[in-house]
């Protein structure tokens, strides 16, 4: 009688820890069989760098805009028709030098002689500007002018700097030409411009 008590409990102890187990499995709550291994890691995807991001905000400012429209590649039309693709990071083809050269000189000649300076310069820097808005590249130019320091005085001949949409280089008259050459050099060099020294 006891022995059959026994059994009778060992029986039903042994169904209710296999009816607890396969209930943990099923449920999900609990697993005594190995997976294989930790869960893999999902990789977070790198953004697309965009053209021009400077601060990697992921968006374009329109200051952002505006450098990479200045820095975009520009074509120029030369005299005879040919389209050539200008890179404003680099410096002028030769050919586009000449083309800038033959249309400034006309005004850059008139600056040298005794006249009018004031509507001289304004010619100069007009053309200049020009050429540069053209281009898509800054231009400072070393040419030949005459000073009149003294009012009904001699004029002084020497040379000065003009460049494309600025007001001013900064960059004082002076007899010396090389002095100017090398103060225009690194000007230009400090801003990405051309430089062009007119005889």
């Amino acid at each position: 009688m006891v022995t059959r008590r026994r059994t009778i409990l060992g029986a039903g102890l042994a169904l209710v820890l296999v009816a607890g187990l396969a209930g943990c499995s099923a449920g999900g709550g609990l697993s005594l069989i190995s997976n294989g291994g930790p869960a893999p890691v999902t990789a977070t995807p790198t953004p697309t760098a965009i053209p021009g991001d400077t601060n990697g905000d992921g968006k374009l400012s329109e200051f952002e805009k505006q450098i990479l429209a200045q820095n975009a590649p520009k074509d120029y039309t030369m005299g005879d028709g040919t389209v050539v693709s200008i890179d404003p990071k680099q410096p002028l083809p030769a050919a586009v030098v000449a083309e800038v050269r033959a249309a400034i000189s006309p005004s850059t000649t008139i600056l040298a002689m005794p006249s009018a300076y004031a509507s001289a310069t304004t010619a100069v820097h007009n053309a200049i500007s020009a050429e540069g808005d053209a281009t898509g590249k800054g231009i400072i130019v070393v040419t030949r002018a005459t000073s009149y320091p003294n009012p009904g005085g001699p004029g002084i001949d020497g040379w000065v700097t003009l460049a494309s949409n600025k007001d001013s280089t900064g960059i004082m008259f002076t007899p010396d030409k090389n002095s100017i050459v090398t103060d225009a050099q690194a000007w230009a060099a400090s801003r990405g411009f051309e430089l062009l020294v007119m005889e």
